[in-house]
């Protein structure tokens, strides 16, 4: 089962910004909810080491779920390009700027189409912190 790491290194008070690699492949760039206690809806999860599977259904075809999140429930990692677009999930995508002065990954649907098919098993996510702080 392949292992991937999920590496946040930056945050403000809207979002926080991470790599996710696969060994030394960079797999693509993450964008969550910042820290908030892990409260759901406003929080990014806490580091640590999650099981995911694939996950399918009509409002989220063909994602991924991360098990056993402490007080949480219903993690995905899916497509979406703004912080906006995530209630505690992980967006993952190809690249990442800025949109109309937001915060943006690019190629989202593309990228999790493209990890659903590797990653067709499930893998083993690590997340780590090590945060500069941005305004």
């Amino acid at each position: 089962m392949s292992h991937l790491i999920l590496s946040r290194y930056n945050q403000n008070d809207k979002r926080t910004l991470g790599t996710l690699c696969d060994g030394e492949e960079i797999v693509g760039m993450t964008l969550e909810l910042p820290w908030n206690d892990n409260h759901t809806d406003i929080s990014c999860i806490p580091d640590g080491t999650y099981e995911v599977v694939p996950y399918s259904s009509e409002k989220w075809p063909e994602v991924f779920h991360i098990l056993d999140v402490s007080g949480r429930e219903a993690i995905l990692i899916h497509w979406g390009s703004f912080v906006r677009n995530t209630k505690g999930c992980i967006l993952v995508g190809k690249s990442m700027g800025k949109l109309l002065k937001e915060d943006a990954i690019f190629d989202t649907h593309d990228k999790i189409a493209e990890m659903y098919r590797k990653y067709y098993n499930g893998f083993r996510l690590t997340i780590t912190t090590e945060l500069s702080r941005n305004p």
